[in-house]
């Protein structure tokens, strides 16, 4: 079952209460204009994110490798440098308690920015 709407008709407290009460898996899709945009996805009605694209996406990376601007052994070395320099990053910052805390946070946040969005259309499909 999808839903869609604009905030001033159903607002998003209103959408997300109804997700979580009836235990809804999909992805609600916010948009407000060009600029602005943000999905959540549910499962059994709770928010979660994932951290690794769905199957059927396609990253920047792959689509400048399969397009031709990018080789294959370009797209590698840097992959294996970021991958490095990302392990690096995280080892040496923080702990695993501190960086879920961090994502945490962020993710809270970009919640709470999404009930100022007076202009948002929403769309939730299954």
């Amino acid at each position: 079952m999808g839903l869609r709407g604009h905030v001033a008709s159903m607002a998003l407290e209103e959408v997300l209460s109804f997700l979580g009460a009836n235990a809804l898996d999909g992805t609600l899709a916010v948009t407000s204009g060009e600029e602005a945009s943000l999905r959540l996805h549910f499962h059994e009605g709770r928010v979660f994110f994932p951290f690794s694209s769905r199957k059927g996406t396609y990253s920047l990376g792959k689509l400048l490798r399969h397009t031709g601007v990018l080789s294959r052994e370009s797209l590698e070395t840097y992959l294996g440098a970021a991958r490095r320099e990302k392990a690096a990053l995280l080892s040496n910052a923080a702990d695993g308690p501190q960086v879920e805390e961090a994502r945490r946070r962020q993710t809270t946040e970009e919640i709470h920015d999404l009930f100022l969005w007076g202009d948002a259309h929403f769309e939730f499909l299954p």
